[in-house]
């Protein structure tokens, strides 16, 4: 069995107390709050927020854990975690203090088969 696959049937059945699940709901919470326009998570585990114009570090997530927090992503944008495609873009609805507000979730996989995640706020008018 691909340990990709594995990987994904496992994240599937991930509690919401496993550490991914909880770093996922916390970007998408604080982009929310802050009013975040974008978070990109790189393949090296970078990841950056981008609020009007500006970009900004997030945090730095161990390599190891990048391929989880993107297939984490995917389960929350409902996109296909088996099938490996150049690219995948799905959505999702949060609340945050009671403002509704939506994800657009892009997953692009590089020739090398790295994947990087593109999240986009669109948060209600007030």
């Amino acid at each position: 069995m691909d340990p990709h696959d594995q990987a994904a049937r496992e994240l599937v059945g991930a509690s919401d107390d496993s550490p991914i699940v909880k770093l996922c709901d916390a970007l998408c919470w604080e982009g929310g709050k802050q009013r975040w326009d974008l978070i990109l998570v790189a393949p090296d585990g970078h990841i950056r927020s981008q609020a009007n114009g500006e970009w900004r570090d997030v945090m730095d997530l161990p390599v190891k854990m990048v391929l989880a927090l993107v297939r984490r992503f995917k389960v929350v944008a409902q996109l296909d975690l088996i099938h490996h495609v150049p690219e995948q873009t799905g959505s999702a609805r949060f609340l945050v203090d009671g403002r509704p507000f939506d994800i657009h979730v892009r997953v692009r996989r590089a020739a090398s088969g790295e994947e990087s995640v593109t999240v986009e706020f669109v948060h209600a008018a007030a």
